[in-house]
């Protein structure tokens, strides 16, 4: 059920996948893949979000669980996990951020049976819409998430979901994969690579 629409302060994004749905899990598949983003927000802009969707959470519990009181059913169990956590550092210190999680399937099915997209919608930092960016959106970019409030029960208990609706880009880092730092090495005497294409290397091309 749709309980709100809210939009987040700006935050540092952690292994998104905007650009083009995820689709390696078979939950993800079933949905015709799954844009998804963590938002890394700072403790004191975290909070009033927190405190808004936990708002949420337990008004949709009373209502839900008054419902099960009238069919005479047990009440739903909180779900053990919340859409945000703490945030840890690379040896599991948190570091006083938190971590909001927004996901959102690529298809859905309507009443009839039909299978239908969806798009994320994208605007950059004056507010104005802009088409889906060529440049991947990667970790450490900037962004605002519009999101929407979803609750759900289901015998594994109750709570609420972050479904991505729109992005607002403020500063794109474009993921361009890992540097040769991650992975310890530095720079030797040996073999080079040579210059591939798309380096700035002219090509003739036939006519």
């Amino acid at each position: 059920m749709k309980l709100a629409r809210l939009t987040t302060p700006a935050g540092t994004a952690v292994f998104p996948w905007l650009n083009k749905p995820d689709s390696k899990f078979e939950s993800q598949k079933a949905k015709g893949g799954e844009y998804h983003v963590d938002l890394r927000l700072s403790e004191e802009d975290a909070a009033p979000l927190k405190a808004e969707l936990e708002k949420l959470l337990a008004e949709w519990t009373t209502v839900k669980n008054a419902e099960q009181k009238k069919d005479k059913k047990k009440p739903f169990r909180p779900y053990d996990r919340f859409p945000w956590q703490d945030a840890e550092d690379e040896e599991g210190n948190p570091t006083g951020e938190v971590l909001f999680k927004f996901k959102r399937g690529a298809e859905w099915t309507d009443r009839d049976g039909n299978v239908r997209k969806n798009t994320l919608q994208f605007v950059d930092s004056t507010g104005a819409g802009i088409p889906k960016p060529d440049d991947i959106i990667g970790s450490g970019s900037k962004l605002r998430i519009c999101f929407q409030v979803r609750g759900w029960a289901s015998p594994l208990g109750i709570s609420i979901a972050l479904d991505l609706v729109a992005v607002q880009i403020i500063e794109l880092n474009s993921f361009v994969g890992a540097d040769s730092s991650d992975f310890g090495f530095s720079a030797t005497e040996g073999f080079v690579a040579p210059p591939s294409e798309g380096d700035g290397v002219s090509k003739e091309v036939a006519a």
